[in-house]
């Protein structure tokens, strides 16, 4: 679509310009939150360009009020080494670059500059440096954001690295792009309002159109014929519709996606529902999606239509139909525990949970929150279910009912203590040991909070220990 095409466009050109004129240490990019993951995929293809000298590293912690999320991102930072030295070890010729050392620790900016030094210190011929990619998922502390970052470039220390920084539909660095002149390039790549919106009103009749017969690209939205191509004279004749519905049915497959013409309209309907929602109309978008909703269910898409009437709940929401929204939610995870779509079941409850969040009515979220830990814990699905519990505990102790915190914090760890050192690594177990922690010295248990300060150490250790790397023939350090 042109509109996203044109954006796309306006962030390639910025990063060739960026790679070939050396003397620029920043990047600023501003893009619409719509394109904010195709942005990221366009910058990181610029990695692989000829004209690259230099590692790129995609950091996305949140800028919060606290320490501007600088701790967090020095972690991502570490990760990222491991995987470079990875990728070295496999190159041809190998080449090892230093291991991790411990942790430097200070906490905050301090951290993260003392992490990039380290590390720019330690990369090898031929690269220049390394370009760090920034790109918060939220910034909730806006003029720390800019105080921060004015301060990380000023460091001499890390001269060798370039700065790309990603920002979400409005800027906060205009006064350090305007401070560094020369040395600073900004691109503002967000959607043309009305060009996307005339790029999806075409995309939808595109598809509305699309003949009987029609292939792939024309039921995508591509521009095409109104009639069918004719059929080639050695295609297969055309099955019966209820022998088309039986293939799909022995692949396992829902049989109603065999008809093609009311999966179509089924397409529109949700389009059309997601327009009217990005404009503000969620009355139209709800009755859209309602329609949806019922052509999915006619149709026999049962773990589709689940997914409808989730995204039918948040339309409720945007119309501020919180109660309509909650027995939506109910409702998809009763028939998702029915039909053995248990994953679903347990976003349907997270959905509920943030509606009664949103209400207001934080101890009801935290029985809901619970109840997805308990569904979590009956299908093995670890990594929800140590959040969903972790959440109920914070809730919980936030309303001062510490019994009830302490026991949702306990069940997830009980849940940890089943899961894989995969699933482990992937979830919030160190926090829910800390916060649980924390809660046993309030009541006076110390010899329990100092056992699960041990625990969660471990926990920390665990998630970042580095994965072992292959063998290399050369050594950098």
């Amino acid at each position: 679509m042109d509109a996203h095409r044109d954006s796309l466009l306006r962030v390639h050109k910025a990063m060739q310009w960026f790679l070939v004129a050396e003397e620029l240490r920043l990047l600023h990019v501003v893009v619409s939150q719509d394109m904010r993951v195709a942005t990221l995929e366009q910058i990181a293809l610029s990695e692989h360009s000829s004209l690259n000298t230099r590692p790129f590293m995609v950091l996305e912690a949140p800028v919060e009020e606290s320490d501007g999320g600088w701790s967090l991102r020095a972690s991502e930072l570490r990760d990222d080494w491991v995987q470079l030295r990875e990728l070295y070890a496999q190159s041809e010729p190998a080449v090892t670059l230093a291991p991790l050392e411990e942790p430097l620790g200070g906490g905050g900016l301090v951290e993260f500059a003392g992490e990039l030094r380290w590390m720019l210190e330690r990369v090898p011929q031929p690269a220049a440096g390394l370009t760090i990619v920034l790109a918060p998922l939220a910034v909730h502390a806006p003029d720390g954001w800019l105080e921060s970052l004015r301060a990380l470039m000023a460091q001499t220390e890390v001269e060798h690295a370039r700065f790309v920084v990603v920002e979400t539909d409005e800027s906060h660095l205009a006064p350090l792009t305007g401070e560094l002149a020369g040395l600073a390039d900004e691109v503002d790549a967000r959607l043309d309002a009305a060009a996307a919106e005339a790029d999806m009103n075409a995309l939808i009749d595109n598809i509305a159109s699309a003949p009987a017969g029609a292939g792939g690209a024309r039921l995508s939205g591509m521009a095409g014929p109104s009639v069918a191509p004719p059929r080639r004279w050695n295609a297969p004749s055309e099955l019966p519709p209820e022998d088309a519905g039986r293939l799909y049915f022995d692949a396992e497959l829902p049989s109603g996606l065999s008809d093609q013409a009311r999966v179509q309209e089924l397409k529109v309907l949700i389009l059309r529902a997601a327009q009217a929602a990005q404009a503000g109309d969620a009355a139209e978008a709800i009755r859209l999606q309602r329609a949806a909703l019922t052509r999915a269910a006619d149709i026999g898409l049962e773990r589709e239509a689940i997914t409808l009437q989730l995204t039918l709940g948040s339309y409720h929401l945007q119309a501020g139909d919180s109660k309509g929204a909650e027995k939506l939610y109910e409702q998809a995870r009763t028939v998702a525990l029915a039909d053995m779509h248990a994953d679903m079941a347990v976003q349907a409850q997270l959905a509920l949970a943030a509606a009664q969040l949103l209400d207001k009515r934080p101890l009801e979220a935290a029985v809901s929150y619970s109840w997805a830990g308990r569904i979590c814990t009956d299908t093995a699905q670890a990594v929800l279910g140590i959040e969903a519990y972790r959440l109920a505990g914070q809730l919980y102790a936030n309303e001062g009912q510490v019994d009830d915190a302490g026991r949702a914090w306990r069940q997830a760890l009980d849940l940890a203590d089943t899961a894989s050192e995969e699933e482990r690594k992937a979830s919030s177990a160190a926090d829910a040991a800390e916060q649980l922690a924390a809660h046993c010295r309030s009541q006076g248990l110390l010899e329990q909070a100092n056992s699960l300060d041990a625990q969660a150490a471990i926990l920390r250790d665990e998630a970042d220990a580095p994965r072992p790397s292959a063998s290399a023939t050369s050594e950098v350090s």
